[in-house]
């Protein structure tokens, strides 16, 4: 219902401000739920139908498929393959490590 409600006033704002800044829209994990692969499979649809025609939508989401779905636009699907709790590799977090202690103790 959340997906659905902010893709609506999202609509409605660019009906009614079409001026307005387009700015990225990100949905991190939309399918938290416990539901079966037809009601999770619909929702992304969705997601890709009233989102993904405007500008860009960042969409993350495990086993997501690509060939699975039908679109519009085109989708660049970045598939994280490293191990679990290790985004960064060692030279990136020793060269960040400063920075992320920064914002971890703010």
């Amino acid at each position: 219902a959340t997906v659905v409600w902010y893709l609506a006033l999202t609509k409605m704002r660019k009906q009614f401000n079409a001026e307005a800044i387009d700015f990225p829209i990100v949905f991190d994990s939309p399918n938290n739920a416990e539901t079966d692969d037809m009601k999770r499979h619909d929702l992304l649809q969705y997601i890709l139908d009233e989102a993904g025609s405007g500008g860009q939508l960042i969409l993350s989401s495990i086993g997501f498929e690509p060939n699975k779905f039908t679109t519009v636009n085109q989708i660049n699907v970045i598939i994280l393959d490293n191990e679990k709790y290790h985004l960064l590799d060692e030279e990136a977090y020793d060269q960040y490590y400063s920075l992320l202690k920064e914002f971890c103790d703010a």
